[in-house]
């Protein structure tokens, strides 16, 4: 709604969940498709954001300081200090934390470091959730599933226009001047898709 196309695809890069890219014109955030879950992609979402905002065009994306800010920033956004404080438990109340998961739409462990990084847990505390997550299993596959990630729909709202004025799918792709199959992944088009035929 403020200008930033998304895209959402499958990255096939184990270390690389989102991206963005400040052109001058509109920024792009690509989010991967490869985890499908909610929680994460909300967060990855949030953390490309906060990349936007603090470091823009002239920031360096992908050392320590510029990551950590946006890792900070996503955390601000998504649970505002003023409104999720007083809801975070002091001590590993694991069902407490499952309904903040449900409600704030975060994971267990995005829940935790803001625990800690709010000072409503101790070091202790959160140093024997993190064991307890690894224990679990749970730092690969939380419980509390939250459905799948939101759909970004910007692009197909705009090709949608498109195609309602007359120029095609197809057209579009040569106008591009991009690979066809690159443009179909980014807007989730099947590359074997037919043509509609209207009578």
């Amino acid at each position: 709604m403020n200008g930033i196309v998304v895209v959402r695809f499958r990255v096939s890069v184990e270390k690389v969940d989102a991206f963005c890219v400040d052109f001058p014109d509109r920024p792009v955030v690509a989010l991967g498709a490869d985890k499908g879950l909610r929680d994460r992609s909300r967060f990855d979402a949030a953390h490309e954001l906060g990349h936007l905002v603090l470091h823009g065009l002239t920031g360096k994306i992908g050392d320590k300081v510029t990551e950590s800010q946006a890792h900070e920033f996503a955390a601000a956004f998504l649970m505002p200090a003023e409104d999720i404080k007083s809801e975070l438990p002091e001590r590993l109340d694991w069902p407490a934390f499952l309904r903040l998961k449900a409600k704030w739409h975060v994971s267990l462990a995005a829940l935790l470091v803001r625990a800690k990084t709010l000072g409503v847990m101790d070091e202790h505390t959160y140093a024997q959730g993190w064991k307890a997550l690894s224990v679990r299993g749970w730092r690969k596959v939380e419980p509390g599933p939250l459905g799948n990630p939101e759909t970004p729909v910007l692009l197909h709202r705009a090709l949608e226009l498109m195609e309602s004025t007359g120029t095609s799918f197809s057209d579009f792709i040569l106008r591009s001047g991009f690979p066809e199959a690159d443009v179909r992944t980014l807007l989730s088009r099947d590359i074997g898709e037919r043509p509609r035929v209207e009578f």
